[in-house]
């Protein structure tokens, strides 16, 4: 488990096209195009299976589409997509909230993830670099950070956009 901060400077990233105003869903993207947006609520079967791909123990469908509907509602959440033609490729999951230890409004990326099949094909840099101009229009300062696992390819990604390893988190399940 990985955390860092990152405080936007103008990033961008290199040959990447997304889009930040939603395409109507007849034209989520041309074959071989990449479009990362925000999540709309008839992407909830796209997003289910991406979530059932992330997670171990994916919550039962009623169960993820009632918080999907919250999600969506929430002006502090910031829930992308992203759709290579007519695939759902990739998802991103933050919230802005006022950090007392930094005195500054902070995103914070809760779920980030890009299908294995998907990776190393800037999928998830836009998917950052739209996150991040989202936040940043929304008035953060930072952005935290974590990887659900130890692993050195989604830390290498997360240093390469220029977030620093700062500390290491603990998670329990409440039974």
């Amino acid at each position: 488990f990985y955390a860092g901060r990152f405080t936007p400077r103008g990033a961008a990233g290199k040959n990447i096209t997304w889009a930040a105003a939603p395409r109507p869903p007849a034209q989520r993207g041309r074959r071989g195009s990449m479009v990362a947006r925000k999540a709309r609520l008839e992407d909830a079967h796209a997003l289910y299976g991406l979530v059932c791909l992330y997670s171990r123990t994916a919550p039962p469908r009623e169960v993820f589409d009632a918080y999907y509907a919250l999600a969506l509602e929430d002006p502090t959440r910031r829930l992308l997509i992203a759709w290579e033609g007519d695939e759902a490729v990739g998802f991103a999951d933050a919230q802005q909230r006022d950090s007392l230890m930094l005195g500054k409004k902070v995103g914070v990326i809760q779920d980030f993830f890009v299908r294995e099949d998907r990776r190393r094909r800037n999928v998830g840099a836009a998917l950052l670099v739209t996150l991040t101009t989202q936040l940043k229009a929304a008035g953060c300062a930072a952005i935290t950070a974590s990887c659900r696992k130890v692993d050195g390819s989604s830390q290498d990604f997360l240093e390469k956009r220029g977030f620093l390893k700062e500390r290491y988190g603990f998670v329990r399940t409440m039974q």
